[in-house]
């Protein structure tokens, strides 16, 4: 899939190909933004227009020696940085890398510095960094990847030039994947994607997506109409779907949502359609406080689980406060 599908970022490549065709590129750019919104590919590309020896306003050509030896990642003057699943890149790691800076390009008229997660740099891997940064040689290029630019030190920002990725809009996405899967399933991942396309991708490609979407929405159900003891059962669920927890706290949401157009009586919003008499049970039993409050609980339980606290215990914890917000 073409991120020139996308008219957010096709303008970014517009504007990275200028700087290829006038030779006006910077020393070090920041990609950064929503994962999953396009960040590498367009990144990889911009790389290989910077080392291409035949571009076409821009574009890499594809075929030249630069092209095909990155193309087989086996180009001598690209240098990828990876953190290798760590948490954290230590300044030992970067150090090999700044080693490397000082040496003159073999092939290309650039050496080029692909470095994914970025913020995973610790603040000591972040200065030893600053140091070439700040006086690179004139044939370097860095190219820094990062989800969380918050990880990211002041001194460092302020010596990149600083490339922002948003999401795709629903609609965008949508077309995308309709093009390229088709499926009942879309207006779900669409909903559930929350604009990244890697999301929407890894989701569609999920097999079971539809059954693990069609079991959220029953545990849903079950604890927001049935009795207490539906709660255990829940967190049973979630233990036994622990890779696909984000997707189904999203498409809680996204249901919930659904309740409260029901409730205001715009149907045309309604995201899951196929689930929409059993919503209207919900609408009917749920105040519009109750509602609110629950996705609030849902919310603290994704922001929970972003720091790595248990699973269980997370979900236990919240369950029962939705068990009793339900009753507001």
């Amino acid at each position: 899939m073409d991120f020139r599908h996308f008219s957010f970022q096709n303008q970014l490549w517009q504007s990275l190909k200028s700087e290829v065709c006038r030779g006006a590129t910077s020393h070090a750019y920041l990609f950064y933004g929503l994962a999953g919104s396009g960040k590498k590919t367009m990144a990889h590309a911009f790389l290989q227009s910077i080392m291409c020896e035949d571009t076409l306003e821009g574009e890499p050509c594809g075929h030249c020696e630069n092209c095909l030896l990155i193309g087989s990642e086996s180009h001598p003057d690209l240098y990828v940085f990876s953190s290798d699943d760590k948490k954290s890149v230590s300044v030992e790691k970067v150090r090999g890398l700044i080693a490397d800076v000082y040496i003159k390009p073999f092939k290309s008229k650039h050496k080029v510095y692909f470095i994914a997660e970025a913020d995973k740099l610790t603040v000591q891997a972040q200065n030893a960094l600053l140091k070439v940064l700040e006086e690179p040689p004139s044939y370097t290029v860095f190219l820094l990847i990062c989800d969380n630019i918050s990880a990211m030190i002041d001194t460092v920002l302020s010596r990149v030039i600083k490339i922002p990725f948003e999401g795709a809009s629903d609609e965008e996405l949508k077309n995308m994947l309709l093009a390229n899967y088709g499926g009942d399933s879309v207006d779900t991942v669409v909903a559930s994607a929350g604009g990244s396309i890697g999301r929407a991708k890894e989701l569609m490609e999920n097999a079971d997506i539809v059954r693990i979407g069609q079991e959220a929405f029953t545990v849903l159900e079950k604890v927001l109409l049935g009795d207490e003891t539906e709660i255990f059962s829940a967190v049973q669920f979630f233990e036994k779907q622990k890779t696909e927890v984000d997707f189904i706290l999203d498409f809680w949401l996204t249901s919930l949502h659904d309740v409260m157009m029901i409730k205001s009586r715009r149907m045309d919003y309604v995201v899951h359609k196929p689930y929409i008499e059993k919503t209207k049970k919900m609408a009917d039993k749920l105040s519009l406080k109750a509602v609110v409050s629950i996705m609030d609980e849902i919310k603290t339980a994704q922001m929970m689980l972003a720091r790595f606290i248990n699973l269980k215990e997370v979900m236990y914890h919240v369950l029962l406060k939705i068990g009793e917000d339900r009753h507001e």
